[in-house]
């Protein structure tokens, strides 16, 4: 479920390097790894309203099998968080490219 806290979350992450994001990812709590990866999840699943030159971009990042096989890793929700975070951590550019793509949508849920 969203909430103001996930909403916050997201949008300081986007602006973050890839570096400070590796950094973060790195120390951020399990529930913050889930927050992650439900936003991960919606973004690449499910029908939002994303324009088609960012929908391109993502599945441009995300050509290759290894970054397929880590978002199935990101996106299960049966697996750990030991394993999301390991697969957060190598999707590094293509995480901060998802997250900037959806945190517009978050946060104007908030601000209406």
């Amino acid at each position: 479920m969203l909430n103001k806290d996930k909403a916050l979350l997201i949008s300081a992450l986007k602006k973050l390097s890839n570096n400070e994001l590796s950094h973060i990812i790195k120390h951020i709590d399990s529930a913050g790894i889930e927050h992650i990866s439900e936003c991960v999840f919606n973004t690449i699943y499910t029908d939002l309203k994303l324009s088609k030159r960012k929908k391109q971009k993502i599945k441009a990042k995300f050509n290759n099998e290894t970054s397929r096989k880590n978002i199935g890793i990101i996106t299960n929700k049966r697996n750990n968080i030991i394993k999301k975070r390991a697969a957060l951590l190598q999707e590094g550019e293509g995480l901060g490219l998802i997250l900037s793509a959806i945190a517009p949508l978050i946060t104007s849920l908030f601000t209406r």
